[in-house]
């Protein structure tokens, strides 16, 4: 997402967060450990059944830049027993586009009525040198986002209560749902739980975080990896309002849908056009948006497990060639479209 939309990613944010607790952790706490002491940035503010904190947590362990994280704690007796959820923003964006005092009030009403409680933090991936970080590791080595969020970022927030990856979640929206599963993938043994809010499943690299090196592209294009994807839970949410608008193929879509198989074309084209006549009948009926939207995005999750289906046997036997990967999503570019499952 590279313009607007900041609050479609609040409202999915608040979505995302309630929905993860139906994703369980039951491992126990890991033992206790050293772990570097962030400094506090502007402090702590509360908020109903919980209180959020801005930490300034050093870069990387050779330079003095900090990055701005901002986590939300449960008002429960040990927090440090609780499950941790790393929420990853999109481009543009920051760490409190996701993780703010009004997305602590709904986590705090979902809390309050019986589910179960978990810590939330968000950091910030934003870098000097790439307007577009995809939370990795620049090839050139100026930005190290990926090794922030897998090392100090975790220290910085769990201390010396280091969760296990059954207690460890991460999730992002857009650029950040890229980021949770590429570094899931990446770093299985960190992460147990994954939740993608529209987010996309290959590279796309507008600022050339990954140097147009395809071996370097590969090792960070989710669906080269997704053959590790069944050692950890998945939630994925998508957005199904562009339904409403009348099929067609546009010169947007049909450049990106350049390399891409006569199958897979044809069940783009169903999905358009029976979903988009399912939210006409629904709303004629008088249903209410909202609901004719859930009904309408079920709908597409089955057209998303049927393309995934078409495309297993060209990635087990091209991996990483089924799509078009340069400059080219699944489902659209960075707002609430669609995208394929790793389910």
């Amino acid at each position: 997402m590279r313009s607007g939309g900041v609050r479609t990613a609040r409202a999915l944010a608040a979505l995302g967060l309630s929905a993860l607790l139906a994703v369980s952790c039951t491992s126990h706490p890991a033992r206790a450990s050293k772990s570097a002491t962030p400094s506090t940035g502007s402090g702590s503010s509360a908020t109903v059944g919980g209180s959020w904190k801005t930490l300034q947590v050093p870069a990387t362990a050779v330079t003095g830049d900090h990055r701005e994280v901002r986590v939300y704690t449960p008002a429960v007796a040990r927090p440090d027993q609780l499950p941790v959820v790393y929420l990853l923003h999109g481009e543009p964006g920051g760490a409190s586009d996701l993780c703010n005092p009004s997305a602590g009030d709904s986590l705090a009403a979902a809390f309050s009525s019986g589910v179960q409680p978990f810590v939330v933090a968000c950091p910030d991936g934003n870098d000097d040198d790439f307007d577009d970080t995809e939370w990795a590791d620049s090839v050139d080595g100026r930005s190290q986002v990926e090794t922030f969020v897998t090392g100090p970022l975790i220290a910085a927030v769990e201390g010396a209560h280091p969760r296990p990856r059954g207690l460890r979640a991460i999730g992002g929206f857009s650029m950040g749902g890229f980021g949770a599963a590429m570094l899931a993938l990446r770093h299985p043994n960190l992460y147990g739980q994954v939740v993608t809010l529209a987010g996309y499943f290959t590279i796309d690299d507008p600022d050339g975080i990954f140097g147009d090196d395809p071996a370097v592209e590969s090792a960070y294009n989710p669906t080269d990896l997704v053959a590790l994807a069944p050692r950890m839970r998945w939630l994925l949410i998508e957005a199904a309002q562009h339904y409403r608008l009348s099929p067609k193929i546009s010169k947007e879509l049909s450049l990106r849908q350049q390399g891409l198989s006569a199958d897979l074309k044809a069940c783009s084209w169903k999905a358009q056009t029976r979903l988009h006549l399912r939210m006409k009948q629904l709303l004629a009926r008088g249903k209410l948006r909202n609901k004719v939207t859930v009904a309408v995005a079920r709908e597409l999750c089955g057209f998303l497990w049927q393309i995934f289906q078409l495309m297993a046997p060209r990635m087990t036997q091209e991996p990483g060639a089924a799509l078009s990967t340069k400059g080219s999503r699944f489902g659209g570019t960075k707002k609430p479209t669609t995208a394929p499952a790793l389910h």
